[in-house]
Protein backbone atom coordinates (compact mmCIF):
# COMPACT_ATOMS: atom_id res chain seq x y z
CA UNK A 1 0.00 0.00 0.00
CA UNK A 2 1.28 3.32 -0.82
CA UNK A 3 0.09 7.11 0.48
CA UNK A 4 -1.23 8.72 -2.97
CA UNK A 5 -1.82 12.70 -3.77
CA UNK A 6 1.38 13.63 -2.34
CA UNK A 7 3.30 16.48 -4.35
CA UNK A 8 6.42 15.28 -5.57
CA UNK A 9 9.49 17.19 -3.56
CA UNK A 10 11.88 19.17 -6.52
CA UNK A 11 14.92 18.07 -7.18
CA UNK A 12 14.37 14.15 -6.57
CA UNK A 13 13.46 12.70 -9.83
CA UNK A 14 16.31 10.42 -9.27
CA UNK A 15 17.12 7.47 -7.30
CA UNK A 16 15.81 7.83 -3.62
CA UNK A 17 16.28 5.29 -1.02
CA UNK A 18 14.00 4.34 1.26
CA UNK A 19 14.05 4.33 5.38
CA UNK A 20 12.81 1.20 6.74
CA UNK A 21 10.76 1.07 9.77
CA UNK A 22 11.52 -1.20 12.76
CA UNK A 23 8.26 -2.67 13.01
CA UNK A 24 4.54 -2.02 11.68
CA UNK A 25 3.55 -0.37 15.21
CA UNK A 26 6.43 2.43 14.49
CA UNK A 27 5.27 2.22 10.24
CA UNK A 28 1.36 2.91 11.55
CA UNK A 29 2.26 5.59 13.91
CA UNK A 30 3.86 7.47 11.25
CA UNK A 31 1.68 6.97 8.96
CA UNK A 32 -0.95 8.58 11.34
CA UNK A 33 1.05 11.37 12.26
CA UNK A 34 0.81 12.40 8.73
CA UNK A 35 -2.60 11.79 8.14
CA UNK A 36 -3.53 13.92 10.99
CA UNK A 37 -1.31 16.78 9.83
CA UNK A 38 -2.62 16.74 6.45
CA UNK A 39 -6.20 16.08 7.83
CA UNK A 40 -5.47 19.73 9.09
CA UNK A 41 -4.26 21.40 6.07
CA UNK A 42 -0.28 20.44 5.84
CA UNK A 43 0.85 19.64 2.05
CA UNK A 44 2.81 16.36 2.14
CA UNK A 45 6.06 16.15 0.11
CA UNK A 46 7.28 13.24 -1.16
CA UNK A 47 9.84 12.14 -3.49
CA UNK A 48 8.21 11.64 -7.12
CA UNK A 49 7.75 7.94 -8.02
CA UNK A 50 8.41 6.42 -4.23
CA UNK A 51 5.63 5.98 -1.55
CA UNK A 52 5.95 4.16 1.93
CA UNK A 53 5.66 -0.16 1.57
CA UNK A 54 4.24 -1.91 4.09
CA UNK A 55 3.75 -5.45 2.97
CA UNK A 56 5.14 -9.11 3.94
CA UNK A 57 6.64 -7.97 7.27
CA UNK A 58 8.34 -5.46 5.33
CA UNK A 59 8.01 -1.44 6.32
CA UNK A 60 9.68 1.40 4.68
CA UNK A 61 8.86 5.10 4.25
CA UNK A 62 10.96 8.03 1.45
CA UNK A 63 11.76 11.09 3.19
CA UNK A 64 8.49 13.03 3.67
CA UNK A 65 8.13 16.72 4.28
CA UNK A 66 5.38 17.49 5.80
CA UNK A 67 4.92 21.49 5.31
CA UNK A 68 2.59 23.77 7.36
CA UNK A 69 1.16 21.34 9.92
CA UNK A 70 -1.61 22.33 12.57
CA UNK A 71 0.76 23.48 15.61
CA UNK A 72 -1.49 21.50 17.73
CA UNK A 73 -1.29 17.98 15.66
CA UNK A 74 0.56 15.20 17.36
CA UNK A 75 3.27 15.23 14.55
CA UNK A 76 4.48 18.91 16.48
CA UNK A 77 3.80 17.87 19.75
CA UNK A 78 6.08 14.34 19.76
CA UNK A 79 8.96 12.61 18.95
CA UNK A 80 9.33 11.56 15.81
CA UNK A 81 11.72 8.36 14.86
CA UNK A 82 10.88 8.21 11.29
CA UNK A 83 11.99 9.74 7.75
CA UNK A 84 9.02 13.17 8.66
CA UNK A 85 10.01 16.06 8.80
CA UNK A 86 7.76 19.05 9.86
CA UNK A 87 8.64 22.58 8.04
CA UNK A 88 6.78 25.54 9.29
CA UNK A 89 6.87 28.80 6.95
CA UNK A 90 7.62 32.23 8.53
CA UNK A 91 7.38 35.98 7.86
CA UNK A 92 9.67 37.19 10.51
CA UNK A 93 12.93 35.57 12.98
CA UNK A 94 10.96 37.92 15.62
CA UNK A 95 8.16 35.37 15.03
CA UNK A 96 10.66 32.24 15.05
CA UNK A 97 11.73 33.37 18.15
CA UNK A 98 8.33 33.94 19.80
CA UNK A 99 7.56 30.20 18.58
CA UNK A 100 10.41 28.89 20.58
CA UNK A 101 10.35 30.71 23.67
CA UNK A 102 6.83 30.11 23.57
CA UNK A 103 7.27 26.11 23.89
CA UNK A 104 9.52 23.55 26.21
CA UNK A 105 13.05 24.55 25.69
CA UNK A 106 14.76 22.50 23.35
CA UNK A 107 17.80 20.18 23.61
CA UNK A 108 19.27 21.50 20.41
CA UNK A 109 18.45 25.02 18.11
CA UNK A 110 19.98 24.93 14.66
CA UNK A 111 20.19 28.34 12.64
CA UNK A 112 21.01 28.31 8.86
CA UNK A 113 21.94 31.66 8.21
CA UNK A 114 24.66 33.42 7.19
CA UNK A 115 23.48 36.91 8.19
CA UNK A 116 25.67 37.10 11.37
CA UNK A 117 22.63 39.68 13.25
CA UNK A 118 20.21 37.13 13.13
CA UNK A 119 22.27 34.27 13.81
CA UNK A 120 23.11 36.60 17.14
CA UNK A 121 19.26 37.47 17.98
CA UNK A 122 18.75 33.65 17.81
CA UNK A 123 21.27 33.17 20.27
CA UNK A 124 20.55 36.23 22.58
CA UNK A 125 16.82 35.66 22.09
CA UNK A 126 16.25 31.73 22.72
CA UNK A 127 17.00 29.49 25.47
CA UNK A 128 17.82 26.29 24.22
CA UNK A 129 20.54 23.28 25.51
CA UNK A 130 23.00 24.24 22.83
CA UNK A 131 22.39 25.73 19.42
CA UNK A 132 24.43 25.00 16.26
CA UNK A 133 25.01 27.20 13.38
CA UNK A 134 24.60 25.89 9.53
CA UNK A 135 25.41 22.17 10.87
CA UNK A 136 23.94 19.52 12.95
CA UNK A 137 25.91 16.69 13.88
CA UNK A 138 29.16 18.17 14.15
CA UNK A 139 27.69 19.76 16.83
CA UNK A 140 27.43 16.92 18.99
CA UNK A 141 30.07 15.14 18.05
CA UNK A 142 32.51 17.47 19.58
CA UNK A 143 34.20 16.11 22.58
CA UNK A 144 35.43 19.48 23.89
CA UNK A 145 31.74 21.14 23.75
CA UNK A 146 29.28 20.38 26.44
CA UNK A 147 26.02 18.63 25.00
CA UNK A 148 23.09 19.09 27.21
CA UNK A 149 19.24 19.89 27.61
CA UNK A 150 18.17 22.80 29.87
CA UNK A 151 14.30 22.70 31.28
CA UNK A 152 12.12 19.88 30.33
CA UNK A 153 14.84 18.52 27.60
CA UNK A 154 17.10 17.70 30.35
CA UNK A 155 19.50 18.59 33.36
CA UNK A 156 23.37 18.02 32.86
CA UNK A 157 25.26 17.49 29.92
CA UNK A 158 27.95 15.11 28.69
CA UNK A 159 31.36 15.44 26.69
CA UNK A 160 34.79 15.94 27.91
CA UNK A 161 35.24 17.78 31.80
CA UNK A 162 30.77 18.45 31.63
CA UNK A 163 30.55 15.37 31.16
CA UNK A 164 32.72 14.19 34.16
CA UNK A 165 31.01 16.92 36.42
CA UNK A 166 27.29 15.50 35.62
CA UNK A 167 28.18 11.78 36.84
CA UNK A 168 30.10 12.05 39.08
CA UNK A 169 28.58 13.61 42.80
CA UNK A 170 30.84 16.57 44.49
CA UNK A 171 30.59 15.49 48.28
CA UNK A 172 30.83 18.18 50.89
CA UNK A 173 32.30 17.44 54.30
CA UNK A 174 31.48 20.14 57.16
CA UNK A 175 33.78 19.09 60.51
CA UNK A 176 33.24 21.64 63.49
CA UNK A 177 36.68 22.08 64.99
CA UNK A 178 36.84 22.94 68.58
CA UNK A 179 39.04 22.29 71.83
CA UNK A 180 37.99 18.80 72.47
CA UNK A 181 34.48 18.87 73.64
CA UNK A 182 34.20 23.09 73.80
CA UNK A 183 33.55 23.97 70.25
CA UNK A 184 32.04 28.04 69.68
CA UNK A 185 28.57 26.76 68.36
CA UNK A 186 28.10 25.75 71.60
CA UNK A 187 28.33 29.03 73.12
CA UNK A 188 25.16 29.56 71.68
CA UNK A 189 23.26 27.01 73.03
CA UNK A 190 21.15 27.36 75.94
CA UNK A 191 21.45 26.87 79.11
CA UNK A 192 23.15 30.39 78.69
CA UNK A 193 26.48 30.44 81.32
CA UNK A 194 28.37 33.40 81.94
CA UNK A 195 30.54 33.45 78.97
CA UNK A 196 27.31 33.77 76.56
CA UNK A 197 25.54 36.45 78.72
CA UNK A 198 28.55 38.50 78.83
CA UNK A 199 28.87 38.50 74.82
CA UNK A 200 25.51 39.34 74.66
CA UNK A 201 25.61 42.15 76.94
CA UNK A 202 29.31 43.35 74.83
CA UNK A 203 27.06 43.15 71.40
CA UNK A 204 24.26 45.27 73.19
CA UNK A 205 26.87 47.97 73.62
Amino acid sequence: EGGGGATGVPGTSGRCRLTAIISERFYRRLEALIAEAEAGGAQILRPEGYAPIARDGVFKMPMTVVLNAPLDCRLMAEEIFGPVLPVLTYESIGQVIDYVNERDRPLSLYVFSHDRRLIQRVQQGTVSGSLGVNETLLQYIQEDLAFGGVGSSGQGAYHGPAGFDTFSHLKSVFVQQGLGRLTGIKLLHPPYGPVARFLIRMMKN
